[in-house]
């Protein structure tokens, strides 16, 4: 095995971990958020700020977004749709305890790929991950 290569290039693109970019306003929401989706072989980033997450997007490209829609410094509803008006094709999945609520139903005409309900259900995150994330693999 040449190790100068593998070093200077990384892991091979079918071990690439998916990238998860998780918005909360909640530390702890965070903190399960990324544990979870550690345990089904993805990477994460966290951020606390809707706009901070706009640059994340543009840098990291993520390959799933998931956003509260009650952050503290700029509505979750104008930040799916500033978002959408990037262009980015990325899975966008709202975050709120207000799923049955008109709110929900906003988030996805701003261009949400559908709503889960908080506090993360292990469960639920683990099928949203599989959903979008072809390289998902469950270790546990």
């Amino acid at each position: 095995m040449d190790l100068e290569h593998f070093a200077r290039s990384g892991l091979p693109e079918t071990e690439k971990k998916s990238l998860v970019l998780v918005i909360d306003s909640n530390a702890d929401s965070l903190w399960l958020a990324s544990q979870i989706l550690g345990l089904c072989g993805c990477s994460s980033i966290s951020t606390t700020k809707g706009l901070e997450a706009l640059e994340v997007v543009q840098q990291k490209q993520p390959n799933l977004i998931l956003s509260e829609l009650m952050l503290t410094d700029i509505d979750g509803i104008e930040l799916i749709k500033q978002l959408r008006q990037t262009a980015i094709a990325t899975p966008i999945i709202a975050v709120t305890t207000l799923c049955q609520s008109p709110y929900g139903e906003l988030a996805v005409r701003a261009g949400c790929n559908g709503l889960i309900k908080k506090p993360y259900e292990v469960e639920e995150l683990v099928a949203v991950a599989a959903t979008h994330l072809p390289q998902v693999s469950f270790l546990f």
